[in-house]
């Protein structure tokens, strides 16, 4: 299963809240496996239990529990085939796209009406205000001209960031090494509209502001272009999961 970018995932994830039917543990879980360990080129998703515990910051028994919960869904398929690892193989994971597309269908249509439009209820009692989020979140990221100046682009990403609350997050670094990406060849707008994603998922999940990565961090990583696999902060226990 290749070439999977960030939005679709996201736009699965997304569609994974609304149904209501996952426990916060299966969201948990499966937002790693979406964000942090899904290799959108390849496809190739199949991080050890034990890594998805020391992230999500629950226990062995819980992650287990979270992953027989996606493999009993029609959401995702979960096979014995992944990495070969200390007693066997990992397993191998596959999120069902189709699936998230009819539970809860976001527009693919191109351009600025794709970015603007906020999904339609798919039934009177689904909420919608994760997706409602995630679709502020990207519509606002993209507010910003290829022609501006790199100031109000920075500016445009500044807002579209997560935000660390009390937490140390220094903004001139990060604004040298947006400039610094941008003079290298990075569109600000993929720069701009990955921010804005990350930061969807972080309030989707519930992340404690302290793990969120350093805008600084975030663009020396080039994470705007998602590909890399294994984790590149420290643990994300995800606040209130059990």
């Amino acid at each position: 299963m290749a070439e999977a970018p960030l939005m679709e995932r996201l736009d699965f994830y997304a569609a994974m809240v609304r149904s209501k039917i996952f426990t916060r543990s299966a969201l948990a879980v499966a937002f790693f496996l979406l964000y942090r360990h899904f290799n959108g080129d390849s496809g190739r998703c199949d991080p050890s239990i034990a890594a998805l515990a020391h992230e999500t910051g629950l226990t062995m028994r819980s992650v287990k529990s979270a992953i027989d919960e996606l493999r009993e869904s029609d959401w995702w398929r979960v096979s014995r085939e992944g990495a070969k690892a200390l007693g066997g193989r990992t397993n191998a994971y596959a999120p069902l796209f189709e699936v998230g597309k009819r539970a809860s269908p976001l527009s693919r249509e191109s351009g600025e009406a794709q970015r603007h439009k906020v999904v339609k209820r798919a039934s009177p009692g689904t909420s919608k205000e994760p997706v409602k989020r995630l679709a502020r979140s990207i519509s606002s990221s993209t507010r910003v001209s290829r022609n501006g100046s790199e100031n109000g682009q920075f500016e445009a990403f500044w807002r579209a960031y997560p935000p660390r609350g009390l937490h140390a997050n220094p903004k001139a670094p990060a604004w040298k090494k947006f400039v610094a990406a941008i003079r290298s060849g990075a569109d600000p707008a993929d720069i701009i509209r990955a921010a804005g994603a990350y930061g969807a998922a972080i309030r989707a999940t519930g992340t404690d502001p302290r793990f969120v990565a350093q805008a600084v961090t975030w663009l020396n990583q080039e994470r705007w272009t998602d590909q890399h696999q294994e984790p590149l902060e420290p643990p994300w226990p995800v606040a209130g999961m059990i």
